[in-house]
């Protein structure tokens, strides 16, 4: 294998699914795309890798049709030298029922730059899929042309993931490796339950993932009595997990705070679910922090979901806590995380408006100016109102001039007093 960074690990395709036809229900889906440096190598017969995987992929439309399909990415941002280039890791495309136009549009937009986070790519995965039906099957297709770059152990993880009880099988597809690297990815598909295959042309490659998207029957229903179930944790993670719902908030949190000293990793999925379902401020802060501090990229999935709870104070704290997650929006397209803020400046409450335009200004999401114009126009709560103003400021001069002109001649008259009152503060730098 060579060793040059940008030509290390082609194509990592995870995909999650549970049940299909008769046997099965339609599945959860979740394919996970590695656009590494060395996606620019050729095939055997002489295709470049990344333009193989494309049609590959393209031709998997009618398998999937009838599922629930998302796309996780990683390496395709970040150059493997840059910092941080092992956490580029993202979910491109929700978990959601098919669309064959948004499916197209993702892998078209894939090319081959960075590094390879194989570990760190399932264990987003796995943040994904443990808030899904824990009793559908899913199956994980990992298809690379390659081993781990960036120093994790995604043997351990895959372990890791069958002790979850979240019914997943990882089967594993080498797509042109070197007999020196099939030694890892067949480990990684015996710790998932699952098989090893190779693929070194585009119609093998097609070929090898269609196997795996076939009828299946799901797997005998497991149903955990206690958390001691879980052979991953120690006794004292047990014991400290099961205080994780403790009817006391402060135990609660010395709970979160104590398995943050312990870089417990196996119970990121218990911390991770209190900050979907926690009611108290403190004991989600400590939930929070400990799954950040433990992995950071773990702690995004949570916070997107608490941004959509039921709960008004919940969704607050989601907001404030996401300005600790790595911003990794372009100037024209919006993250998975940022979007979820987005769609929080149209809440029906005034105070999660602000919090999310606060969050957006904090987090420098340019992407967002076009949302942030909108709300200057139509928010009608005066604080929620200077907070997109203020952010739009920030992350646009001449978008907040024109924001407060066009306010000015609001057919509302407290949004044009607003826009009267904040004029000379625009202008000011202007």
């Amino acid at each position: 294998m060579r060793i040059h960074w940008n030509q290390t690990l082609l194509g990592l395709f995870l995909v999650a699914f549970a049940g299909i036809g008769q046997v099965a229900s339609a599945a959860d889906f979740l394919m996970v795309v590695d656009s590494s440096g060395s996606m620019q190598d050729r095939t055997e017969d002489g295709q470049i890798k990344m333009a193989a995987a494309k049609s590959a992929l393209g031709e998997l439309r009618a398998d999937l049709s009838a599922h629930q399909v998302g796309m996780l990415v990683f390496g395709h941002r970040t150059d493997p030298k840059t910092p941080g280039s092992c956490q580029d890791v993202e979910l491109v495309m929700p978990i959601a029922e098919f669309s064959g136009g948004s499916y197209d549009a993702v892998i078209q937009r894939l090319q081959p730059r960075g590094s390879t986070p194989l570990a760190n790519s399932l264990k987003r995965a796995t943040t994904e899929l443990m808030f899904r039906d824990k009793e559908t099957p899913k199956i994980v297709i990992v298809v690379t042309d390659g081993n781990e770059t960036c120093g994790g152990d995604p043997i351990a993880v895959a372990r890791q993931m069958r002790g979850m009880g979240i019914n997943v099988t990882v089967h594993v597809i080498g797509f042109g490796v070197k007999p020196h690297e099939r030694r890892q990815l067949e480990e990684l598909a015996k710790a998932g339950n699952g098989k090893f295959g190779l693929a070194n042309t585009k119609a093998e490659l097609e070929a090898a993932i269609r196997e795996k998207i076939q009828p299946v029957a799901p797997e005998p229903k497991v149903h955990v009595v206690s958390v001691q179930a879980n052979p991953e944790l120690s006794p004292i993670e047990t014991a400290l997990v099961g205080r994780l719902t403790d009817k006391s908030a402060k135990v609660r949190r010395a709970t979160a705070e104590t398995l943050q000293k312990m870089k417990a990793t196996a119970t990121i999925s218990h911390l991770s679910r209190r900050i979907v379902e926690e009611d108290e401020y403190y004991a989600l802060r400590a939930a929070f922090y400990a799954v950040y501090s433990i992995d950071a990229t773990a702690a995004e999935t949570p916070l997107i979901d608490a941004l959509q709870s039921k709960h008004t104070k919940r969704r607050i704290w989601a907001a404030e806590f996401a300005v600790n997650i790595e911003n990794t929006s372009t100037e024209t397209e919006l993250s998975r995380l940022d979007r979820a803020l987005v769609e929080r400046l149209k809440d029906e409450q005034a105070e999660v408006r602000r919090a999310a335009a606060d969050s957006l200004h904090k987090r420098k999401t340019i992407a967002a100016t076009e949302a942030l114009f909108e709300r200057v126009q139509g928010e009608t709560e005066f604080y929620a109102w200077r907070s997109a103003l203020q952010a739009l400021k920030t992350l646009s001069q001449p978008k907040a001039v024109e924001a407060i002109v066009t306010a000015l001649g609001s057919n509302n008259a407290t949004t044009r007093q607003w826009a009267a009152d904040w004029a000379a503060d625009i202008s000011a730098t202007n």
